[in-house]
């Protein structure tokens, strides 16, 4: 792995914050599926950490 990869993976937990952030300006009925994004990215991003 490089050593740029952990750079990566913050940012990718940067934008799993501010998509949580902006789950405030969405309906509801799209709540879930922002969620749902924001997890696969949070799992990806950590996933990505087991590795270093």
């Amino acid at each position: 792995m490089t050593a740029a990869a952990p750079e990566a993976d913050a940012v990718d937990l940067d934008q799993a914050r501010a998509s949580l952030a902006g789950l405030d300006d969405l309906p509801v009925a799209e709540h879930a599926a922002a969620y749902a994004e924001v997890q696969r990215r949070l799992q990806s991003a950590l996933t990505g950490l087991d590795h270093l």
